[in-house]
């Protein structure tokens, strides 16, 4: 049986693979973004069926070191899930993703990923 969802938001997970930047793109072409997560219980819903790692709405691009949600939300007032040594600050990993056991890495943003598109209803 699935976790309930967490939040009033609708989540559209790919079967296709995008750099960050098109994965962006393709979710606001669904009127979405990539997902924010606000909360453990929205991570734990969200990896719970995960086989693959999938882009998510977070980046540092703008600024190395400075990272922020596509959607403006807070990021230092948000939780986190960075796996252990995550961001390891390599410049050229600048967009996050989460992987199928939920914690956050840093990738390339060139990187061809999954991803998981949010929208509020």
């Amino acid at each position: 049986m699935g976790l309930p969802c967490p939040q009033d938001g609708l989540y559209y997970f790919s079967s296709h693979t995008a750099s960050w930047e098109e994965a962006q793109r393709f979710c606001k072409l669904l009127n979405a973004d990539l997902v924010v997560i606000n909360s453990s219980e929205e991570k734990k819903y969200l990896h719970v069926d995960m086989k693959n790692t999938c882009w998510i709405g977070l980046h540092d691009s703008v600024e190395e070191g400075k990272w922020h949600w596509v959607d403006g939300t807070d990021y230092d007032s948000t939780v986190k899930f960075w796996r252990s040594g995550q961001p390891n600050g390599n410049r050229n990993e600048n967009c996050a993703a989460m992987t199928s056991d939920g914690e956050w890495h840093d990738w390339p943003c060139s990187s061809r990923h999954r991803l998981i598109c949010e929208k509020s209803v």
